[in-house]
């Protein structure tokens, strides 16, 4: 007597979402005289996190030249410097507000990435700037001092 044995597979591939953690496939087989046995394997799907890794700090001259810093720094991110599992897809932002302290010389930017199933990861870089007294010259005395 030979057996023929025929594997058909219950469920089928989908994408992942926030909601699918695992999926479990059902096994059937079939003899040849339509004698049936099942069976179920479950997978664990455990993609991992995003991660982001910020640029070194950087100094630009003024307060005003740091947005478009980070906005160029927020583009450059859809390229390089993030990595998502699976293909998923994410989002960068930062938390950057213009200074209001006008003698401060440098902010921190935290920038956060979050992808499809709203996982994130963070990572910060410091922005400097002089302040306006570094850019005084007082006659008679020696300008090699900094802010």
């Amino acid at each position: 007597m030979r057996i023929l044995f025929h594997c058909k597979q219950a469920t089928t591939p989908r994408q992942l979402t926030r909601a699918l953690t695992s999926v479990v496939v059902t096994y059937t087989v079939t003899d040849q005289c339509n004698r049936t046995a099942t069976c179920t394997q479950t997978f664990t799907i455990q993609p991992p996190l995003p991660t982001i890794t910020c640029p070194a700090g950087q100094t630009v001259q003024c307060i005003a030249d740091i947005q478009p810093l980070v906005n160029a720094q927020i583009t450059a991110f859809s390229t390089a410097g993030v990595t998502s599992a699976c293909g998923f897809s994410f989002t960068v932002t930062s938390n950057y507000t213009p200074p209001t302290d006008p003698c401060a010389t440098s902010v921190v930017v935290t920038y956060t990435v979050t992808d499809q199933c709203n996982r994130t990861a963070t990572c910060t870089t410091d922005i400097h700037y002089p302040t306006a007294a570094a850019n005084y010259y007082l006659p008679g005395w020696s300008n090699s001092f900094s802010a």
